[in-house]
């Protein structure tokens, strides 16, 4: 087997660029190919330990550094003299935490062989879909006389299947569809490896050293995934096992009805190998609820429109449910099929008591933005100060914003001219939300009103007040 990349410092790590360092863990994820079969020096660290991480990956997935290096995975290939030592060492090595490996049996230097030392090497430049899709590639060489490819699923709880009598997922290999003797087409393979190199749910579990791996980011989130992702959160303390096995009972209809919709996965809620990726996308953060599923449609965008359209808060295809019982998991799935689901906004400020009338304001949050300005009273006009806290938004403006808006709501509420008046805010930095109107990132807080009437009536007639927004003083306001 050939080598693993070579070795940096932490200083090195931590010098490189997002591209590169993506680039650089997805390498050194995949690199377990060669390692399967070999013991790990006693000095090489495990491939979860680098710095800072789950952030690093999802802003490189992202784009932050587009074109920037990164490097080359490489096929694993048993030779014939290892036949007798099999194929499930590199499959117990590198099934964590993909879910999926590849596995030819080719004849060295025929030109499957060949095709598969190409398409293993794929980089974020060459090939993105595939590159994204992290599935780990090793031939057999010698081992049998015809050719053949096929994936390996990770078959999860086989006895746990058994016991309430339905059939294991993931149970067999998926073959490539050949011709016997005829060369595999490059365009033919790589889609039938997109097409099934996911398993059916992909559970979290331990990989063959005892060690958790980082969430799969990229095949879910990245260019090899084009349909949504069922996002299955839980808590996996005290048992995790348990936890995933009971939510797979309950969604698994579901989950084989709306196949060719959605990818499924599971992801924890109180890991710090997740924390950052949770807070980043606002998921999951909500420590009173154990389980919940997420459904995310259009995977690809769900981060990234908001780097070319910044009047985007949050992807509007996405729905939540939070009570993972089977009569809530069936209402939820019928009242998705017929678009009855209301969009899930997140949030990162959940459990925090944030939302609510706070003083002389309305605190908005993504849970009640909408019944707040949209179905509020119709004798009621709401006005919405729209706030970044987070100070690398960049809103410098917000701070001192805030303390004005405060002592203008505290001085209207004394006027018998604005008794019916709701006032409030929102800290978009934290909150999703529906208003297109405001800029994601603002330079200074912005004002919106929603004149009295129903929810149509305010969304069509709703004003952005820029030159009142302009002198944000508590005199001009």
């Amino acid at each position: 087997p050939s080598g693993p990349p070579p070795k940096r410092g932490r200083a090195q790590v931590e010098a490189m660029s997002l591209g590169a360092l993506l680039g650089a863990v997805a390498a050194c994820c995949l690199v377990r190919s060669g390692e399967a079969l070999s013991a790990r020096p006693p000095s090489s660290p495990p491939c979860h330990g680098l710095s800072a991480l789950g952030l690093s990956l999802v802003a490189g997935l992202l784009g932050a550094a587009s074109g920037a290096e990164d490097q080359a995975r490489r096929l694993f290939e048993m030779a014939a003299d290892k036949r007798d030592v099999g194929i499930d060492d590199f499959v117990r090595g590198n099934m964590e935490p993909f879910g999926a490996v590849c596995v030819a049996y080719v004849k060295e230097n025929s030109p499957n062989h060949k095709l598969m030392t190409k398409l293993a090497a794929a980089t974020n430049k060459s090939d993105p879909a595939l590159f994204d899709l992290q599935l780990p590639m090793g031939v057999a060489l010698d081992w049998e006389l015809k050719e053949s490819l096929m994936i390996i699923k990770r078959s999860y709880g086989a006895r746990l299947w058994e016991i309430v009598k339905q059939p294991l997922l993931d149970n067999e290999p998926v073959p490539f569809p050949s011709k016997s003797g005829k060369p595999w087409k490059e365009k033919k393979v790589r889609q039938w490896m997109l097409d099934n190199g996911f398993p059916t749910i992909n559970v979290r579990v331990p990989n063959d050293r005892g060690k958790m791996e980082l969430w799969p980011w990229a095949k879910y989130f990245g260019k090899s995934n084009s349909r949504g992702v069922g996002l299955l959160l839980f808590n996996s303390k005290p048992d995790a096992d348990a936890a995933q096995f009971q939510a797979m009972r309950k969604v698994r209809p579901y989950v084989e009805k709306l196949g060719d919709k959605f990818r499924w996965i599971f992801m924890e809620k109180d890991d710090e190998l997740t924390r950052e990726m949770r807070e980043l996308t606002k998921l999951g953060l909500d420590g009173t609820i154990k389980a919940e599923l997420v459904l995310i449609e259009k995977a690809q965008q769900f981060l990234t429109i908001g780097k070319v359209d910044n009047n985007w808060h949050g992807l509007p295809e996405k729905y939540r449910l939070t009570n993972l019982t089977e009569s809530a998991v069936k209402v939820f799935f019928d009242d998705y099929e017929q678009g009855r689901l209301p969009t899930y906004w997140a949030s990162s400020e959940v459990g925090k008591n944030v939302g609510g009338v706070k003083g002389s304001t309305t605190r908005l949050t993504s849970d009640n933005f909408e019944d707040v300005v949209f179905n509020a009273g119709e004798k009621s006009p709401v006005v919405v100060a729209f706030f970044n806290d987070k100070p690398s938004d960049g809103c410098q403006e917000c701070v001192r914003g805030r303390q004005v808006w405060d002592q203008v709501a505290k001085k209207a509420k004394q006027e018998m001219l604005f008794r019916n008046l709701v006032i409030a805010d929102i800290d978009q930095s934290a909150n999703e939300h529906p208003e297109s109107s405001i800029a994601q990132r603002l330079g200074q807080p912005m004002i919106v009103w929603y004149p009295p009437g129903t929810a149509k009536q305010r969304k069509k007639k709703k004003q952005v007040m820029y030159d009142m927004s302009g002198q944000w003083t508590v005199e001009a306001l």
